[in-house]
């Protein structure tokens, strides 16, 4: 998206954290799925590319879950992320070409599966899940910065 594509503001109902607008989804779906929705409100999944965003997306999700309502059998569910080896096992990207520049992996992890998901039931820390699985997700858009809206 070029720069002058990008919003300067969230949407209602998005989160702002550092120079994005994040959408936590409480609607479950697939992998692909949860992309293609990403896709269409012209975001993409999550890609977390500081210690600094995945320590906001952590606090984002521990206040929902703090607010979670079940019994302890209805555990909070997995978030994806835009994080897969597709391309190549064991080589991890965020989308098709961006290599992680931070990683949180959960100890043992990243096992068999290809999606990244972020785990609540584990810190928050990152994991490994089947694709096919379906869970909640989190969108993201980029905000344009100040000197990217400056008219001259």
């Amino acid at each position: 998206m070029k720069d002058a594509e990008k919003p300067t503001s969230c949407r209602p109902g998005w989160v702002h954290g550092g120079d994005s607008c994040y959408l936590i989804r409480s609607m479950t779906q697939q992998w692909a799925g949860a992309k293609t929705v990403c896709d269409f409100l012209g975001a993409k999944l999550l890609a977390i590319e500081s210690s600094a965003e995945n320590e906001f997306i952590k606090s984002e999700l521990t206040a929902l879950t703090v607010n979670h309502s079940g019994s302890d059998k209805d555990l909070p569910p997995k978030y994806w992320t835009s994080g897969t080896d597709f391309q190549t096992p064991g080589t991890w990207l965020w989308g098709k070409d961006v290599p992680f520049g931070f990683s949180s992996w959960a100890g043992g992890q990243p096992m068999t599966h290809h999606c990244l998901a972020i785990d609540p039931q584990n810190q928050y820390t990152w994991v490994a899940e089947d694709c096919e699985r379906s869970t909640n997700f989190i969108c993201e858009i980029h905000l344009a910065s100040s000197h990217d809206t400056l008219i001259g």
